[in-house]
C-alpha cells in the first residue's frame, strides 16, 4: 500500500468541482529487469534478489475530486418579554437567542460542533435549548445538545450537528437567557 499526499493549488487556478491527476511511478531500489532475473547479493542481507512479475517498476495513475465546504454561522436575538410585559432590554427581560449553521460547498463540514458563550450580565434559562424545534436536554448526555455552566463567565451551550454536508438543510438552534435581575 502506497500513500499520496497531493497539494491542491489555491483558488482561483482550481475549483469546486475540478478533477486533478495523480501519476505514481515506483522502481525498485534492487534492480529491474525481465520477470525471474536475479542478482547475488542485491537482496535483503545479502541474498539474492528475483525480478517480479512486474518487471521491478510500476505505475499507476489515479484522481481525485476538488471539494470545498464553508460554514456559515449567523447569529441574532429577540427580546421575548421584561418585567413589564414590554421588550425592553432591563433587568428581568428574557432574551431570545437565534443561531442559524449553513453548510455550503460540495464537501462535508466532518465533527460540526456550535459553542457559544452565555452573554456577559445575562444568566442561561435552563430547557430552552433546541435544535430544529425540538427540546434539548442541558446535561452532556446522549443527545446533542449540553449547557455547560462552569466555561467561561457565565457558561455556553454547545450542539453537535455531526457531519454536515454541503447544501444541506439550515441548522437552526435556539436558547434563552434572563438580563441579570439584580
Amino acid at each position: 500500500t502506497v500513500f499520496l499526499l497531493h497539494d491542491i493549488p489555491a483558488t482561483p487556478t482550481v475549483g469546486d468541482g475540478d478533477v486533478g491527476a495523480v501519476d505514481l511511478e515506483a522502481e525498485s531500489q534492487t534492480l529491474t529487469g525481465a520477470p525471474g532475473d536475479s542478482l547475488a547479493g542485491a537482496g535483503d542481507l545479502g541474498t539474492i534478489a528475483v525480478v517480479g512479475s512486474t518487471g521491478g517498476d510500476d505505475n499507476d495513475e489515479g484522481e481525485y475530486i476538488v471539494s470545498s465546504v464553508a460554514v456559515d454561522v449567523d447569529k441574532s436575538y429577540v427580546i421575548l418579554n421584561d418585567p413589564t410585559f414590554g421588550t425592553l432590554a432591563v433587568p428581568g427581560a428574557t432574551i431570545r437567542y437565534t443561531v442559524i449553521v449553513t453548510v455550503t460547498g460540495t464537501g462535508t463540514a466532518d465533527n460540526l460542533v456550535v459553542t457559544d458563550g452565555i452573554p456577559t450580565d445575562t444568566i442561561y434559562v435552563g430547557g430552552t435549548l433546541t435544535l430544529g424545534g425540538a427540546p434539548l436536554t442541558d446535561l452532556g448526555d446522549l443527545d446533542a445538545g449540553e449547557h455547560d455552566a462552569g466555561a467561561g463567565a457565565n457558561g455556553e451551550v454547545s450542539v453537535d450537528l455531526g457531519n454536515v454536508a454541503g447544501g444541506s438543510p439550515a441548522q437552526t438552534i435556539t436558547f434563552d437567557a434572563q438580563i441579570d435581575p439584580s
